[in-house]
C-alpha cells in the first residue's frame, strides 16, 4: 500500500514517526509500527466496529468491538505476545439482540473480563481467556431498566474488586461494585447530577481511579449548557447532539458518593457564540501523578469543521486553557487518548479534509498523534496517518449515535476508537474501517514490549 504520510507540527518528538512503505499479511507495515488486521471466522457472525482495546501482564492484550444495532455479536481477539499475533475473533455469552456495546478489562492477577450490552448488561469472568464464567448477579430490576454504554474498571492492588458504570434510563450514569471478580454486584450508586445530564444523556468516558489514591475516582460527561439546548430547539435537522459543556464527576471515597463540577463550556472557553462538543463520549485519560487529560472534538461558531482541543488538569490545580491537537484535516472525529508516562500522551482519530463531518463525501483516515509535552501550555505533536492512502471510511460520521442512526445518518464506525499503551509505554491504536469490506485493525509501535 502506497502513500503513507507523516505530518509534522513543530518538532518531531518521538523517534517512532520514521516513514516507511511495505506490505504484510493480514495487514501493513510501516516503519516503527505493526498494523494487522483482526482475523474473524468468515462463517460466522461477528463484530468490527467502536473497537476497544486493554494491557495486561506479560504481553496480553485484549480487543473487543460491536457494530449495534445489526443482531451481531459482541467480538473479542487476545494477543499474548504484545500483538505480533491474534486470535480469531470469539463471542463471550450471547445475546437475543446481538450487542449494543462492548468492553473488555485485564486484571493484575491474570483475570480476564469481558461485557455485552444486550438487553442488559451481562460480565463474564475468565482465569485463562479460554473458559468463561457468568453472567454476572446484579440486583434487580438492573436489566429491564435501560441501561446504556456500560464501562469496565478495576481498582489497582484489589483484583478482586471489579467496577461497571453505565448509565440508566439513556439519563444519570451509576456505578455498581463486585469484590469477587465479577461474579456478583451490588449497587447501583448515582454517579452524575451536572446541570441538564438527565436530559442531556449524560454518556460517559471510562470512569478513571487515580494511581495515587486508588479511593479517588473521576468520570468525565458531557451534556448541554441554555446555548445548547437553543440550538436544538432552534435546528431543523440536527446531524450531532448539541452538547455544549464538559463535567466531571468525582469521589473521594472510592464510588461511595460523588461530587460534580463543571470544566468546560464551549461559549465561555473559546469566546464563541455557538458551538457544540463533538459527540457523547469525550477522550481521558490518568498519569501515574494524578494529572488529568481531556482531548474533545469540537465545532466552534457556526462553522461545520471539527477540531481536537487538549485540555489538562494536575490533581488539585485549574484546567489549562484549551490547545490544538489535529493538523491538515478540517473534521476529525471520536478522539481517544492514553498516556505514558507525565505529559507523554498518545491520541487516535478519525479525520478527514472534508469540512463538514456529515459530507456524503468525506474520506476519513485513521490518524495517531504524539506528545512529550503534556503537561504544557502549548504542546507540541508529531502527527501520523497510520491508515495510509486507502480510506477507513468514505460518507458522513454519525455524531448522534443510535439516535441519528435511526433517522438515516451513516453509523457504520458508531461512535468511538481506542488507544492503551503497555508496562513498558508502547502505545497500541484499534480502529474499524467499512471501506470495501468491514474490519477491525490494531496497530502496535515496535520494537515490541519484552514479555514478564
Amino acid at each position: 500500500m502506497r502513500g503513507w504520510t507523516r505530518l509534522l507540527v513543530g518538532l518531531v518528538l518521538i523517534p517512532l514517526f520514521t516513514v516507511g512503505v511495505a506490505g504484510a499479511a493480514g495487514g501493513n507495515s510501516l516503519a516503527g509500527w505493526k498494523i494487522t488486521i483482526l482475523p474473524v471466522d468468515a462463517r460466522a457472525a461477528s463484530s468490527f466496529s467502536e473497537p476497544g482495546v486493554a494491557a495486561g501482564r506479560d504481553g496480553l492484550l485484549v480487543e473487543n468491538a460491536c457494530t449495534a444495532n445489526t443482531g451481531s455479536p459482541s467480538t473479542f481477539w487476545l494477543s499474548h505476545d504484545d500483538g505480533k499475533t491474534w486470535s480469531h475473533g470469539f463471542s463471550v455469552g450471547s445475546s437475543a439482540i446481538g450487542c449494543g456495546d462492548s468492553d473488555a478489562a485485564a486484571g493484575s492477577d491474570g483475570y480476564l473480563y469481558s461485557l455485552t450490552l444486550g438487553t442488559g448488561v451481562d460480565v463474564y469472568r475468565s482465569h485463562d481467556g479460554k473458559a468463561w464464567q457468568g453472567p454476572a448477579m446484579f440486583p434487580p430490576p438492573h436489566g429491564v431498566d435501560q441501561p446504556d454504554r456500560p464501562w469496565l474498571v478495576l481498582i489497582p492492588n484489589r483484583p478482586n474488586e471489579v467496577l461497571m458504570f453505565n448509565s440508566e434510563v439513556g439519563g444519570n450514569a451509576v456505578m455498581w461494585r463486585s469484590v469477587d471478580h465479577a461474579a456478583t454486584f451490588s449497587g447501583p450508586v448515582l454517579v452524575t447530577g451536572g446541570s441538564n445530564s438527565q436530559a442531556a444523556l449524560a454518556l460517559g468516558s471510562r470512569p478513571l481511579v487515580d494511581p495515587t489514591n486508588n479511593s479517588r475516582m473521576y468520570l468525565f460527561y458531557e451534556t448541554a449548557g441554555e446555548p445548547g439546548l437553543v440550538q436544538s430547539v432552534n435546528s431543523s435537522g440536527p446531524s450531532q447532539f448539541p452538547l455544549t459543556q464538559l463535567w466531571v464527576a468525582t469521589s473521594d471515597d472510592g464510588g461511595q458518593h460523588w461530587s460534580n463540577q463543571l470544566v468546560l463550556d464551549v461559549t465561555t472557553a473559546f469566546g464563541v457564540g455557538e458551538g457544540s462538543l463533538g459527540h457523547l463520549l469525550p477522550a481521558t485519560t490518568i498519569d501515574s501523578a494524578g494529572n488529568r487529560y481531556v482531548v474533545l472534538s469540537v465545532r466552534l461558531g457556526a462553522a461545520t469543521t471539527t477540531h481536537l482541543f487538549l485540555i489538562h488538569s494536575t490533581r488539585y490545580g485549574a484546567w489549562s486553557k484549551p490547545v490544538k491537537v489535529d493538523s491538515g484535516t478540517e473534521s476529525n472525529v471520536f478522539p481517544a487518548v492514553a498516556v505514558a508516562r507525565q505529559g507523554h500522551l498518545f491520541v487516535s482519530w478519525y479525520g478527514s479534509t472534508a469540512k463538514d463531518f456529515n459530507d456524503p463525501h468525506a474520506r476519513w483516515t485513521e490518524m495517531f498523534a504524539a506528545t512529550t509535552e503534556g503537561l504544557a501550555a502549548h504542546p507540541r505533536f508529531a502527527i501520523l496517518r497510520l491508515s495510509g492512502a486507502e480510506p477507513v471510511h468514505v460518507g458522513a460520521v454519525d455524531n448522534m449515535g443510535a439516535i441519528g442512526f435511526d433517522i438515516g445518518q451513516n453509523w457504520a464506525l458508531r461512535d468511538f476508537q481506542s488507544v492503551t499503551v503497555d508496562g513498558c509505554g508502547h502505545a497500541h491504536v484499534t480502529w474499524a474501517a467499512d471501506y470495501k469490506s468491514p474490519r477491525t485493525y490494531a496497530a502496535t509501535t515496535i520494537p515490541f514490549c519484552p514479555a514478564g
